[in-house]
């Protein structure tokens, strides 16, 4: 009779922090933000040997994000300019935070290319 008990023990132990465990990572799910909005589109872009990219910012926080895009599965070029053709634009405009939290972003994806738009660097990494 002991033996069960300590095994039905074990059990329920066992139970309680699978549930409790289960629960944290529910929790954790939670913390992401959902989208303000979203709209879906029919457009895919897909990058190629030509794909570049554009970021406005400059020093440090422009390095970080280049470092960040050298992590992508794909290879992209530097862009001297902006362009509206197979690019990666990173846009970092201050006017934004009326609209956005700092770690924002709004995301626009075509055929031509993807933008990140954000009021700050955080936002374009999380973008």
């Amino acid at each position: 009779m002991n033996g069960k008990r300590k095994q039905l023990e074990i059990k329920f132990i066992g139970l309680c922090f699978f549930v409790g465990f289960s629960h944290a990572l529910s929790a954790q799910r939670r913390l992401i933000p959902e989208p303000v909005e979203q709209s879906a589109k029919s457009d895919v872009f897909e990058p190629n040997i030509n794909t570049t990219y554009h970021i406005n910012l400059q020093g440090d926080a422009r390095n970080r994000l280049v470092a960040g895009l050298e992590l992508l599965p794909f290879k992209v070029k530097e862009a001297v300019k902006p362009s509206k053709q197979n690019q990666i634009t990173l846009i970092a405009d201050k006017k934004l935070a009326k609209s956005l939290p700092a770690e924002g972003y709004e995301l626009t994806v075509s055929k031509n290319g993807v933008v990140v738009q954000s009021p700050s660097e955080r936002g374009l990494f999380y973008g």
